[in-house]
């Protein structure tokens, strides 16, 4: 079918989304401090440009400090699948 009629894909859930760059994560980590989550990438570069601290509460953050967050990281690859998926369709 042509591309104007497809449906959009589902938008992505606020959950999805790291709260410092808006792009929706690809390996999420929980803050031990703040327990925010944020973008594995994300944090490594602020870890990177800045004092290792955690960006929201300011505590110091090892840079193994944060934890994956599995559960939300399978959550955004089924999104992930089911927005392929509507594309193609």
């Amino acid at each position: 079918r042509p591309l104007d009629d497809r449906p959009p894909p589902p938008p992505p859930h606020d959950d999805f989304v790291d709260p410092i760059t808006s792009d929706v994560m690809a390996d999420p980590v929980v803050l031990p401090s703040s327990k925010v989550r944020v973008d594995r990438a994300t944090l490594e570069r602020l870890l990177l440009a800045r004092a290792p601290a955690d960006p929201f509460s300011r505590a110091p953050l090892a840079r193994d400090g944060a934890h994956a967050d599995a559960g939300l990281k399978a959550r955004i690859d089924e999104w992930r699948a089911a927005a392929l998926e509507a594309m193609e369709e």
